[in-house]
């Protein structure tokens, strides 16, 4: 049995360090009631008008991912946005996801996060781009009369840097079968790196496809106090033995 509640001991941090790229046009939005220029849509920026894609738009689409992969695997997996499946977590404890992304119960057995995952930002200039689109009436399925709106977009083939903090789960050393967290989260990796995962809005339409191209991965364990480095290696072969 995998204790999820271990973040009482440092037993190792796995430390990912890659490039993501956008292959198709890419939007995290403000939201509508941020209109600069004119604009109906803008894409999200810091404090500094950098554009950046938060870290937990990517948790988010990384969790879902997972949670289908687990799913079609036959494991149990709970609904973290619905109260009677966080019940159930308070009398079973966390589900194999929770015990990757945080969750679990809504009393008790709640679990915080073994993987941290920090915004990713260009490493590049970025210029943004609009596009004016119409809106479609659902009922109708025909555009809507008089409806249009110009959004802001990402264009393809911006890299982005993106880090990765992995808490006790060892996805470089560790067995699959004694941690089946591990053999999850190898599974994400390459789909990242194989597929691709769609992140932001208007992902219907093909927008925010981010895949993996390079990185590093890093293992540290504690000795005399202090983190220390014991295997580095290329993401990409790493993940190409997984």
């Amino acid at each position: 049995m995998v204790n999820y509640f271990d973040f009482n001991v440092l037993n190792c941090l796995i430390k990912i360090n890659a490039t993501l790229e956008n292959k198709t046009p890419l939007r995290i939005g403000r939201g509508s009631e941020v209109k600069p220029g004119g604009l109906d849509l803008a894409v999200e920026r810091d404090y500094w008008d950098r554009v950046y894609i938060p870290g937990s738009s990517i948790k988010g689409v990384m969790r879902s991912l997972v949670e289908k992969i687990a799913r079609a695997q036959g494991l149990e997996v709970c609904n973290p946005l619905d109260i009677a499946s966080r019940r159930l977590e308070d009398e079973k404890g966390p589900c194999i996801v929770c015990g990757i992304f945080g969750g679990g119960g809504v009393s008790k057995n709640s679990i915080a996060s073994h993987v941290h995952i920090f915004d990713a930002y260009p490493k590049e200039d970025v210029k943004t781009a609009t596009r004016t689109r119409v809106a479609i009436d659902r009922f109708r399925q025909a555009a809507r009369h008089g409806a249009l709106f110009t959004y802001e977009y990402v264009p393809p083939g911006i890299k982005w840097s993106f880090e990765m903090h992995i808490y006790n789960i060892d996805i470089i050393d560790g067995d699959e079968e004694k941690d089946p967290r591990i053999k999850l989260l190898r599974a994400l990796f390459k789909y990242l790196y194989e597929f691709g995962l769609q992140v932001g809005s208007m992902r219907s339409v093909g927008l925010g496809l981010l895949t993996l191209v390079d990185g590093v991965i890093e293992k540290y364990v504690i000795e005399d106090f202090r983190l220390k480095p014991v295997k580095k290696g290329k993401l990409i072969e790493e993940v190409r033995k997984w």
